[in-house]
C-alpha cells in the first residue's frame, strides 16, 4: 500500500464505483474509487491484510478523498474491472454477455486475471481465466491490440495453463496479421521473454519476404533488421541444404543387411519427398518453411510404405515399417526446432555445403530421437 503524498484535487471520481455508502477510498492513477471494505476483504487476502493494518494517529488512509489508499502499478481500467467482478449480479452478467462486444469482454476478464493474481483474488482470477480462454479459443475471435497487450501482461504472471491457450491464439492472430501488427507482437514477446512467440513472429515476417519489413515504413531498429536478415539467410540456406540432410534416428530393425537396406529406404523416401515438394527448385523471396516440412513429412509417410523387391515388384518392407514412426518423429523434431535455430539471438549463420551428405553447419542436423 502506497501513501498518497500528493494532493488528490486533480483526481476524478469513478462514475460507477465511487459508491455513496462506500467506506474505503482508493486512488488508481488519477481516478478515485469508493467501495465497501468488507467486499475487498472477502475477495482478496492481500486487501484483507492491507486494510487491517494499524493506522497512524495523524490520518487514516482510505477514510476520505483527501487521504485515499493509493494502488501503485495498476490502471484505473484494471481496478474498475476488478470492482465489476466483485459487484456484478448474475442477472447483470447475463445482460453484459449479450450486449457487450467480445473484445471488450475479453479485455475485462484479463484485467481481472492480472489484479486477481496480484491481490490473490484466486476465485476471481480463475473465473477470469476461464472466460478469457473460452473467447480466445473461438476460431472467429481476433481480439484487439489492448487484448494482445493484456495477454502479454498475464504471461508475466506465470499462471499455470495460461500459455497453453493464449499462445495458439496469438499465433493464429499473427498468422493473419500485416507486418505492423507482427512487429508489435514481436516486440511485446521480446519484452515479456515469451521466446516461442518471439521466434514465431520473426518467422512470419521473414516468410512474407524482405519487402514486408525492409524500409522506413516498418520502423525497425538496427538490431531487429539484422536479426530478420540473419533469419532470412538461415531459412534460405536450410531450404537449400534439405536434400543433403541425413536424419539421425534410432532404427528398430535388427543389425545387418536389413538395417542397411532400411536406412537406404528411409533416406530415399526423404529425398523423394523433398524433391516432390519442390524445395530443390529455385525459391523466391516468399517461403513457408514449416508448411514445406509438414508436406515433406506427409509424403515420407506415404513413400516408406512400399519398396521394390529384387524382382521389381512393390512389396511391404517390414523393417522400414517398424522404423517409420521414428523417422516421422525426427522430421517432426526438425519442424519444432528449426525456427529457434534460425532466429535465436545467438543463432549462427548456416553454411551452404552442397557437396556433403550431412552438413555440419549449426542448426541443420536435427536432434536424434534415440
Amino acid at each position: 500500500m502506497a501513501t498518497a503524498l500528493s494532493s488528490s484535487a486533480d483526481c476524478q471520481k469513478d462514475s460507477t464505483y465511487f459508491i455513496a455508502d462506500g467506506n474505503v477510498v482508493l486512488r488508481v492513477e488519477t481516478t478515485l474509487f469508493n467501495v465497501h471494505c468488507s467486499c475487498l476483504i472477502q475477495a482478496s487476502t492481500v486487501f484483507a491484510d492491507m486494510l487491517s493494518l494499524p493506522q497512524g494517529e495523524q490520518r487514516v488512509e482510505g477514510q476520505d478523498v483527501a487521504h485515499p489508499v493509493v494502488l501503485a502499478g495498476d490502471t484505473a481500467d484494471e481496478f474498475r474491472s476488478l470492482c465489476w467482478a466483485i459487484y456484478t449480479r448474475p442477472d447483470q452478467l447475463n445482460t453484459y454477455l449479450k450486449d457487450v462486444r467480445r473484445e471488450e469482454q475479453c479485455l475485462r476478464y484479463l484485467h481481472i486475471v492480472i489484479l486477481g493474481h496480484k491481490y490473490q483474488c484466486t476465485s476471481l482470477m480463475l473465473w477470469g481465466l476461464e472466460m478469457a480462454s473460452a473467447l480466445c479459443k473461438l476460431a472467429e475471435f481476433r481480439g484487439s491490440n489492448d487484448v494482445v497487450d493484456a495477454l502479454f501482461r498475464v504471461h508475466l504472471c506465470d499462471i499455470e495453463g495460461f500459455d497453453s491457450w493464449a499462445e495458439p491464439f496469438i499465433k493464429r492472430l499473427a498468422d493473419s496479421s500485416q507486418p505492423p501488427m507482427l512487429i508489435r507482437i514481436m516486440r511485446a514477446a521480446v519484452t515479456a521473454k515469451w521466446k516461442t512467440l518471439e521466434y514465431h513472429t520473426l518467422y512470419r515476417l521473414v516468410s512474407d519476404g524482405p519487402n514486408s519489413w525492409i524500409g522506413s515504413a516498418a520502423n525497425l531498429t538496427h538490431d531487429e533488421t539484422f536479426r530478420l536478415l540473419r533469419g532470412y539467410f538461415n531459412m534460405n540456406e536450410f531450404v537449400y541444404n534439405l536434400p543433403t540432410i541425413d536424419l539421425p534416428f534410432e532404427h528398430q530393425c535388427a543389425p545387418g543387411r536389413g538395417l542397411q537396406r532400411c536406412r537406404e529406404e528411409c533416406m530415399a523416401a526423404w529425398r523423394t519427398a523433398v524433391k516432390a515438394v519442390g524445395v530443390e527448385s529455385e525459391h523466391d523471396g516468399s517461403m513457408n518453411l514449416l508448411a514445406r516440412l509438414s508436406a515433406i513429412r506427409a509424403k515420407v509417410d506415404t513413400n516408406v510404405t512400399v519398396y521394390r523387391d529384387p524382382w521389381g515388384q512393390p512389396t511391404s518392407n517390414p523393417n522400414t515399417q517398424k522404423c517409420k514412426p521414428n523417422l516421422l518423429a525426427t522430421i517432426q523434431l526438425l519442424e519444432n526446432s528449426i525456427i529457434e535455430l534460425c532466429f535465436a539471438p545467438d543463432a549462427s549463420l548456416i553454411d551452404r555445403r552442397p557437396a556433403t551428405r550431412n552438413p555440419a553447419a549449426p542448426g541443420v542436423v536435427p536432434p536424434s530421437t534415440s
